[in-house]
């Protein structure tokens, strides 16, 4: 008989002093009594849409194809998310999950709407003025679920206002469990990464998110009786790290005349920047190498005249690092520098930052790693130093005999019940 799992996803959850977990009952219970890995590496860039692509299937996003949070529409204020199930390659936990014949359950999982899944609640908002949030959410999603669910807890949201919607998932998480028992439920929880972004890594406002987090370990560990039937995997993505200056490449690529605008609008480009926080992307429309060389030499020029890059990839490094193999570069930021993909204003916008942290980083960063822990009848109680986010996956295949097909990463059997090194 296949074993139940229900994973609950911290997003921005990194990088905490453990004796905050300590001393929080849901968290200190799991890593006395679960497994509990300290230092997670996440993906290049390391923004949610391809840290949860890499977390369902074990690959890096430039084999899964969720290369950002955002596609690239350069003739759009407002760029689309990689929403849709379909943008992500090859095999995921959902996928092989249903060719087992299992149930599977979603809510708020990045890059899942329309997706091949029994009960789901996509992660979706309205991009043009014709939409609005009922409407995008009913046709992407389960409609008589999320109907019924809005009903019953529709009243604890407040928009996307954080933590009432996560409150709103947990209570519909704990209801499709209780009703339907699905064989997998994956879920997306935001009120940390919400907070950093507001008011930096070390607010109040964070500590009182953590807080949060943990009332819904300990409300799922009393709903799933201790795990005594269910396993549970409490995971993040990513991290964050405090900013003071964004920086606007494309404008250094407008006053290069890599790219033309038009009534406030990019009409055509040579080179473009897109944002990943704290790395971007620089693609070209002119793969003439003479051109790569001259568009290198101004980057590097921008580089060793200002403060705030790091490193600049070329694409075949960027593609060892995991990301994009379709860029011609990558750029990785300083700590406290990210990107913006406006050209309006200062090159260095060091007035207000639009957030007060971020993430995109390189997992390579110091004190930028994500945490996992997990506990129930599959699972060792033990500690490990570090793993890799693209090990969940074929470690989650394996407790449930999947048969996930194409992990780069692989199976921590190290914290699995019944298996010896």
């Amino acid at each position: 008989m296949n074993k139940k799992l229900v994973m609950m996803s911290f997003d921005a959850l990194g990088d905490v002093d453990a004796n905050l977990f300590e001393s929080m009952p849901g968290f200190k219970y799991m890593i006395e009594e679960g497994s509990y890995i300290k230092r997670v590496k996440t993906v290049y860039p390391s923004l949610t849409y391809p840290c949860h692509a890499s977390i369902i299937s074990g690959r890096y996003p430039k084999d899964h194809g969720i290369v950002n949070n955002l596609l690239l529409q350069t003739g759009r204020k407002d760029m689309d998310w990689y929403w849709y199930e379909k943008y992500l390659k090859g095999d995921s936990l959902f996928r092989a999950a249903r060719r087992k014949g299992l149930k599977t359950a979603s809510l708020l999982w990045p890059v899942s709407a329309r997706g091949n899944i029994d009960y789901n609640i996509a992660e979706i908002f309205p991009h043009r003025i014709w939409q609005n949030q009922v409407s995008v959410s009913l046709i992407n999603s389960s409609p008589k679920l999320l109907i019924d669910l809005d009903r019953r807890f529709g009243y604890m949201r407040d928009g996307i206002s954080q933590p009432q919607l996560d409150d709103f998932i947990e209570a519909s998480m704990h209801y499709i469990i209780k009703k339907f028992g699905p064989d997998l439920v994956m879920s997306h929880f935001v009120a940390v990464d919400d907070k950093k972004h507001r008011y930096g890594t070390k607010s109040d406002e964070v500590e009182k998110a953590i807080s949060t987090y943990d009332d819904r370990i300990v409300n799922m560990l009393e709903l799933l009786d201790y795990c005594r039937d269910t396993n549970l995997i409490v995971v993040s993505d990513h991290s964050q790290i405090d900013l003071k200056v964004g920086i606007r490449l494309n404008k250094y690529l407008c006053e290069l005349g890599y790219i033309e605008m038009s009534a406030g609008r990019i009409k055509k480009y040579k080179a473009i920047m897109q944002e990943a926080g704290g790395s971007c992307y620089i693609y070209s429309k002119d793969d003439d190498e003479e051109f790569l060389r001259e568009l290198l030499m101004r980057l590097e020029e921008f580089a060793e005249k200002h403060k705030g890059i790091e490193r600049i990839y070329n694409s075949d490094q960027a593609e060892m690092l995991g990301a994009d193999p379709d860029c011609a570069f990558m750029i990785e930021a300083e700590k406290g520098y990210y990107f913006l993909q406006d050209t309006d204003g200062e090159i260095f916008d060091e007035t207000f930052p639009k957030h007060r942290a971020t993430h995109g980083y390189s997992p390579d960063k110091r004190g930028y790693s994500a945490v996992f822990f997990a506990i129930g009848p599959d699972f060792k109680n033990t500690k490990l130093e570090e793993a890799r986010l693209i090990d969940i996956a074929p470690t989650i295949s394996k407790v449930m005999n999947l048969g996930l097909k194409g992990a780069a990463g692989k199976c921590l059997y190290e914290i699995i019940e019944g298996h010896r090194i």
